[in-house]
């Protein structure tokens, strides 16, 4: 009869029960999570390069816009506010052009960014991070830009219409007002609920243990 108390033999150990707490995690599969993340990025980042790159193109062209004030008719009341206006919007499309080479810049980083992710290589988590915070802080700026500089843009744009007018043009000015607050806020928060998910999924995802072990090549 076989002794309870005595030790397994060899060929009994591989069958042991392990104790608690002394099993070693048995790894899963390496996730995709890179992988996936390289394709958005690459995709993202090719879209918002080009729409960058034409925003700042047509906002440093604002010297043509507002030269294009000079080519109407001299004189009448509507000739001069036509010329008011092409020299604010000058300014308003420069101040936008400012933000699409921003973009432009970031999006060019994403992209490379995107192909080490495609690829795993190791340097390109730490980058991952890095972007998404300073993706984030851009994007908190644009949202500042946005209330601070180009809203009053507009608002002066109208003023400046609706005091070049008739004393009957106030109404214009009150407009204005709306229009620039719509403007300056709501296109600035449209802004930040659009682009920064993506920066936070990435900071969520690639601060993970398990990415960064398969981001090893």
């Amino acid at each position: 009869m076989a002794n309870p108390y005595a030790p397994p033999e060899s060929g009994d150990a591989a069958h042991a029960e392990p104790i608690m707490g002394m099993v070693e995690p048995v790894p899963g599969p390496p996730t995709s999570v890179p992988k996936v993340f390289g394709i958005l990025s690459i995709i993202f980042a090719s879209l918002l390069l080009i729409f960058g790159l034409l925003s700042g193109c047509v906002g440093m062209a604002f010297d043509s816009i507002t030269n294009l004030g000079s080519n109407l008719p001299q004189g009448g009341q509507g000739a001069a506010n036509a010329k008011l206006m092409m020299k604010h919007l000058g300014q308003i499309y420069f101040y936008m052009g400012i933000q699409g080479f921003a973009f432009a810049a970031m999006s060019a980083v994403l992209l490379a960014i995107g192909i080490g992710q495609l690829r795993y290589r190791r340097w390109a988590r730490p980058w991952t991070v890095n972007w998404s915070i300073a993706a984030i802080v851009m994007l908190l700026a644009m949202v500042v830009f946005s209330f601070a500089v180009i809203g009053p843009a507009y608002q002066t744009m109208f003023e400046s219409i609706a005091n070049a007018g008739p004393s009957g043009a106030m109404p214009s000015a009150m407009m204005g007002s709306k229009v620039s607050n719509m403007v300056g806020g709501t296109s600035g928060v449209m802004m930040l609920v659009l682009y920064v998910p993506y920066p936070i999924l990435q900071l969520i995802y690639f601060t993970r243990p398990r990415v960064a072990a398969v981001m090893n090549t």
